[in-house]
């Protein structure tokens, strides 16, 4: 024993070795179709079609348990239990999820799960699942290590499964920090295809089973259970009044025990908050939290933590009535110019310096308009946005040539030195803007390094149906409600200041909706607007046919940012249209990623989607529409996200990371395998060379799936034009919804919610307070890093409006909870609770002052909650007893405190349940609470201490989980156990 404890050591997943493959039994499942019993899971046999466990559409009373065959029963030997199920098994149906748990030999370290998969598409495969590990085969003691879904594809799909605790990273109080495992429950939730039950072709699992490590593990495992067991008793010991037995039991525990309960400053507040009544002041409650926060207790509501929630505000800027303008040629404007941009969707906003550039939509027709507006100047204060200015558009050279009026196109700025790009779109007719298509491939000198990730064409069988023009119903809408990614990638304070003397006056032009001098509109034309400088306000062609060039065909829908410190821009996704030979009609096939060098003036295809030959089967990334890109520049990674394909929406997300072969590999040792070769670019930056006479380093390429399906893991649902921009000094994301398909009713829906997205990969979905825009696609916004205000102009509000564009320009601004927040929230709570006992004891003149001043004084009258728990103060206090209503001076915590020395009384009544805002349910409840003066002492009822305790219980809220005690209730736990007995007898 004692060499054993000198052997023994911290095992935590970085320190494990190296898995292998576990052999594993069934142990039993909820039940199976036909002959597709969950043995076939055992083995991998992707060519046959019945090679499958399929769970049963319905349920019966009973499931498949424990005398489940280990091995691979006769087919037709058992009931099977699902749509078609009878005979005596058959009982009242109900529908469940379908799960199947597999059992091990021994206990292990599970660290992967694998699945294998059909040889082809089927409509059965498993679209979401849910995996549960623990050392019994029932769910409740199990713990989920792993939340996702399986492509539909052929393609062998591996997770990583979370049974340990990560660096950085605090597991809930009481856990191992490693969970040993016997039984893997699989959670099969949904199918690809609605109406098919899911099917599970093949499952191998991964791990370690070195006696000596999963021994120690699973020693650990029990100890943490056992300090989770005396921790669940001391709380409800508590929680109950049962003050000496607690005090007895915990005396009586091991040390480590004890100190793991709670942190001292919890038990310090418990005895001055809950026994002696004591509120404010250094000895009081307020005192201790204010150490708290002293101690970093409350840093879980800083940036980086998981407690807190942020709250976003819109503002109306220049809120005018203008919802939205009817599609009308009567937008035309020929004659003095609006005050204002006119309603419109797929059009285009970016940030340059302090002013933000509006260009081109579609209002029924096609705009060539563009406006600006003034951005406030500095971080703080008052100043507001500046109205709309129609800006004088001047054409470049003799000829004084102007982009045609366009949507869906794509508009970005290089901040390095205030140029802006325009690439794409749809002209009037809603056909693209470009020329005759090139179908021959890339030149070799436009693709530097060819790779199974790069591919020719664009397979011709991936195209969908032909756009029919800009819509007014979501579905062909795609073509004209074109999505943004972040436009603006540069750091705060970047083209900050802007000579006064170089801006285009500001006259007013005439709109633009079409243009005499613009080129042919068959053209793949890219252009460059000067935005701030000498030449300002001018235009300068660059292309008048790109994809002759190596560049994209015609295209639409697409996304583009710019590197600006690499002279790189990037272009990915979107649709080219192509006239077909017989001349009828549009045919649309999906674009890859293409790269310019702004310094050489050059085109490089990157890579595109699969073609018929291509024999590389790896996942890849799929072109789409309506998506998003970002650039994170410190990363040195663009990511791809969301979209629509082949009338699919999607909420996948990857990464494409751009480094030299001098860059150090950020990621840890165990992920490099996942990037994936994807090309080879020319580096444009000349630093990188150290001599004249050697090529810069070339820039590799690679791509990363992040999440095949993000809304699977807390991220927003799978949207068409979801619009995002993100802090390029934080890495955050700002994501608005935009078209998403409402499961209930199959429709589609524009919707407003926000999210944010960590750099680490944490979502969060933001409340709303106040007012807010209405639901659209098709919009467009830019961020502001100067006062971290996201803006947002017009967009397709869809069916809810009819045939019209919204004009309205709004600010949204996120803001984030604090541990000074915490703090201020903990004291209103307090100060609430004592405000309630005042309203027993103290005059009343004494309780509305205290109410006015300084429970006043910590209330946030924005946050609406919190605003109508203060305003149901005054009635406490008007239904307060009458004899307390007489004047007198406000009693200090110690003149109106209880003492601890007094015992539960016998008198304890049922009450009435507290609910927030102290509504007359509550105040019943609290005015039952006798409180008997005996010489200056307040006698501690049972129900009083059930009142404050309980606040007591909602401060632990605010503090890290491993510093509190548990939150779960013997008494519910008891509760569970005996409704799991009735389901067990009735079910």
């Amino acid at each position: 024993m004692a060499e054993s404890a000198l052997e023994r050591r911290e095992i935590t997943i970085e320190t494990l070795p190296p898995s292998h493959v576990i052999p594993y039994s069934i142990h039993s499942c909820s039940g199976y179709t036909a002959a597709y019993v969950p043995t076939h899971i055992l083995v991998d046999n992707p060519e046959e079609q019945s090679s499958r466990w399929t769970g049963a559409a319905e349920a019966t009373g009973a499931e498949l348990g424990d005398g489940y065959p280990k091995s691979n029963p006769t087919p037709g030997t058992s009931t099977p239990v699902g749509a078609g199920a009878s005979g005596a098994g058959a009982g009242r149906r109900r529908r469940d999820i379908q799960y199947i748990t597999l059992e091990l030999e021994t206990p292990a370290l599970i660290t992967s799960v694998g699945f294998g998969k059909y040889m082809k598409q089927h409509p059965c495969n498993v679209s979401e699942l849910a995996i549960y590990g623990g050392m019994s085969p029932n769910k409740r003691y199990m713990e989920r290590i792993h939340h996702g879904g399986l492509k539909n594809d052929s393609i062998k799909e591996r997770f990583a499964m979370d049974i340990g605790k990560p660096e950085g990273r605090e597991l809930p109080k009481g856990s191992p920090a490693i969970l040993p495992i016997k039984y893997i429950r699989i959670d099969a939730m949904n199918a690809h295809s609605q109406n098919y039950n899911v099917s599970i072709w093949h499952v191998w699992l991964e791990g370690v089973t070195d006696p000596v490590i999963v021994n120690q593990v699973v020693a650990d495992y029990e100890e943490a259970r056992s300090r989770a067991t005396s921790h669940l008793i001391l709380s409800h010991l508590r929680r109950s009044f049962l003050l000496p037995a607690f005090d007895s039991l915990r005396a009586s525990l091991p040390l480590a025990v004890t100190t793991s309960f709670e942190h001292p400053l919890l038990t310090t507040l418990h005895t001055a908050l809950v026994l002696k009544g004591l509120f404010s002041g250094p000895p009081g409650a307020e005192g201790i939290l204010e150490q708290a926060l002293e101690q970093g207790l409350f840093d879980e509501w800083g940036k980086l933590g998981k407690k807190g929630k942020s709250v976003a505000r819109w503002e109306r800027i220049n809120g005018e009535t203008g919802f939205a303008h009817p599609l009308s040629a009567s937008m035309t404007i020929d004659g003095d110019a609006p005050s204002k941009p006119p309603g419109r969707g797929g059009h285009q906003m970016v940030r340059v310096g302090r002013k933000i550039l509006l260009y081109g939509g579609w209002d029924g027709g096609n705009l060539g308009d563009m406006w600006e507006c003034d951005l406030p100047r500095s971080s703080q204060g008052s100043e507001g946005v500046g109205p709309w200015r129609l800006v004088d558009q001047k054409g470049w050279g003799p000829e004084g040539r102007l982009p045609s009026p366009r949507s869906c196109h794509q508009f970005v700025v290089d901040e390095s030195d205030g140029w802006v790009y325009l690439l794409g779109g749809l002209d009037a007719r809603g056909d693209s803007i470009g020329g005759e298509p090139d179908r021959r491939a890339p030149s070799p000198a436009s693709t530097v390094l060819p790779s199974p990730f790069s591919a020719p064409s664009p397979d011709p069988s991936a195209a969908s149906h032909p756009p029919e023009g800009p819509p007014n119903i979501p579905r062909t809408a795609r073509t004209n409600g074109n999505s943004n990614g972040n436009l603006d990638s540069t750091p705060a304070g970047a083209m900050e200041v802007e000579e006064d003397g170089l801006r285009v006056p500001h006259a007013h032009p005439p709109m633009s909706r079409s243009s005499s001098r613009s080129l042919n509109p068959l053209a793949s034309d890219f252009w460059r607007f000067k935005a701030v400088g000498p030449d300002q306000g001018r235009w300068e062609l660059l292309c008048e046919d790109v994809s002759a060039e190596g560049g994209p065909k015609i295209l639409f829908d697409h996304q583009m940012v710019i590197n600006s410190t690499g002279q790189m821009l990037f272009v990915f996704g979107g649709k080219a249209l192509d006239t077909k030979a017989s001349g009828e009609g549009l045919a649309t096939e999906y674009i890859g990623m293409y790269c310019y060098n702004i310094r050489s003036k050059r085109w490089i295809y990157l890579f595109g989607d699969p073609t018929a030959t291509d024999t590389f089967r790896s996942e890849r990334l799929l072109s789409r529409t309506g998506h998003g890109m970002l650039y994170d520049p410190l990363l040195h990674t663009l990511f791809v996200f969301a979209g629509s394909r082949a009338d699919e929406y999607l909420s996948d997300l990857w990464a494409i990371r751009l480094a030299t072969a001098e860059d150090e590999d950020d990621d840890p040792p165990r992920e490099p395998e996942y990037w994936r070769a994807g090309a080879v670019l020319p580096n444009p930056n000349p630093a990188t060379t150290t001599s004249s006479s050697i090529s810069p380093t070339p820039i590799l390429l690679s791509t990363k799936s992040l999440s095949t399906n993000y809304s699977n893991e807390g991220g927003p649902p799978a949207a068409f034009t979801q619009r995002a921009v993100i802090d390029v000094g934080t890495g955050e994301w700002t994501l608005l919804s935009g078209l998403r398909i409402d499961p209930k009713v199959r429709d589609e829906t524009p919707e407003s919610q926000i999210w944010t997205r960590s750099r680490e990969g944490a979502w969060e979905n933001v409340e709303v307070k106040g007012d807010q825009p209405p639901g659209r696609f098709g919009g467009q916004v830019v961020y502001d890093p100067l006062r971290k205000d996201v803006y947002m102009f017009g967009g397709n509000p869809h069916q809810e409006f009819g045939a019209t564009r919204l004009d309205d320009f709004w600010r949204l601004r996120i803001y984030r909870s604090t541990p000074e927040e915490a703090l201020r929230k903990t004291r209103f709570l307090i100060r609430k609770q004592k405000f309630t006992e005042m309203c027993q004891t103290q005059p009343t003149l004494a309780a509305l002052t205290y109410l006015q001043t300084t429970l006043s004084s910590v209330v946030d009258h924005t946050d609406e909650d919190e605003a109508s728990a203060f305003r149901a103060c005054m009635a406490a206090l008007l239904a307060a007893p009458s004899n307390s209503s007489g004047e007198g001076e406000v009693l200090d915590d110690s003149e109106m405190g209880s003492s601890p020395s007094c015992s539960s009384s016998s008198q304890d009544g049922d009450g009435d349940e507290e609910v927030e805002g102290m509504n007359e349910s509550m105040l019943s409840s609290q005015t039952s609470a006798v409180l008997a003066m005996k010489e200056g002492e307040t006698t501690l009822t049972s129900e009083l201490y059930e009142h404050r305790h309980r606040l007591f219980e909602e401060l632990l809220d605010f503090f890290p989980d491993c510093e509190r005690q548990p939150r779960e209730d013997l008494r519910d736990m008891a509760q569970s156990r005996r409704d799991e007995v009735v389901r067990g007898r009735f079910g």
